[in-house]
């Protein structure tokens, strides 16, 4: 789920509504009677999928500070450089100038159809962290609540950690953090029902082909596969 490196070149040939609204259901165009700002720039906000309207702020505010703290982070990277270059030359934006964040939603203000493509992709990636997060501590009972610190009773955070720096995981379910591999595989499930590529019926049928098949009860001749059963 990243930008197509080259999509649009470093011209306007498409606009930010239009930009914005190709991306799917999960960003909302806030139109309030129109549908861009007098400069072109374009509000929106993210609504993912099953999450109740009254979360959208606080989930929109959490992404933007995510993006944030990840513009930061990547800015001190060897590759920064390059991007920077890039930007200077008119093919990106510089901080702040491709959108800004108004305290309740998203302002899209690129001058490039490159520049929309790469601050979107930036922006979905961390709220599809933020929203797998959210789906992780939902549905079970209180051992998945976090407290003010983040994590839950097991002193866990619904969130992947730097194995490199020594963590130790302790078991599969609520007592570990998801390993990277594991919430990099949920993001990429989340993408494709944001895309509509998939249902979460189709997704749940995958898990129970994969532990009929982990087990090694396959349906044969003389051997009906049994049927598994979530909770």
């Amino acid at each position: 789920f990243g930008v197509e490196e080259g999509r649009g070149g470093y011209e306007m040939g498409t606009s930010l509504l239009e930009i914005a609204d190709e991306r799917g259901d999960h960003i909302h165009v806030l139109k309030d009677g129109k549908a861009e700002e007098a400069d072109g720039s374009v509000r929106f906000e993210f609504r993912p999928i099953a999450m109740k309207q009254s979360e959208y702020q606080a989930f929109n505010e959490a992404v933007h500070t995510d993006w944030k703290k990840q513009s930061i982070e990547s800015s001190s990277s060897p590759s920064s450089v390059a991007v920077k270059a890039e930007k200077s030359t008119g093919g990106g934006c510089m901080d702040g100038d491709c959108v800004v964040f108004e305290g309740d939603a998203f302002k899209l203000k690129a001058r490039s159809e490159y520049a929309a493509h790469r601050v979107l992709s930036e922006l979905e990636s961390a709220a599809l962290a933020r929203c797998v997060r959210y789906h992780l501590v939902r549905g079970g009972d209180d051992r998945l609540h976090l407290n003010s610190n983040g994590v839950n009773k097991y002193f866990c955070p619904p969130t992947q950690l730097d194995e490199s720096c020594g963590v130790v995981l302790r078991g599969s379910c609520t007592c570990s953090p998801p390993s990277p591999a594991g919430f990099a595989a949920a993001e990429r499930l989340l993408y494709n029902l944001w895309a509509g590529e998939t249902t979460v019926g189709n997704a749940m049928n995958a898990v129970r082909a994969r532990i009929v098949s982990a087990l090694g009860l396959n349906a044969t001749e003389t051997f009906e596969a049994p049927e598994v059963v979530l909770h």
